[in-house]
């Protein structure tokens, strides 16, 4: 998954999720982080600076990106 496309689907969760869907609370503070928060945890996943993350880093992303926020 590229870095501006995730991002984008990140921010764009809030208008689509209902209350009580499965992982809500998760994919709510995601669609809210900050743009450092963001910037600060692509960096730790994209090692290589390649502008990807592979799908299976999806999750583990948001969970840290909550932690940082």
């Amino acid at each position: 998954m590229n870095k501006a496309d995730l991002h984008k689907y990140l921010k764009s969760l809030e208008s689509e999720m209902k209350a009580g869907m499965y992982h809500y609370e998760l994919l709510k503070e995601a669609s809210e982080m900050s743009e450092e928060c963001f910037e600060d945890v692509w960096c730790d996943f994209d090692t290589k600076d390649s502008g990807y993350i592979s799908w299976h880093s999806v999750k583990p992303f948001i969970q840290k990106a909550i932690v940082c926020e």
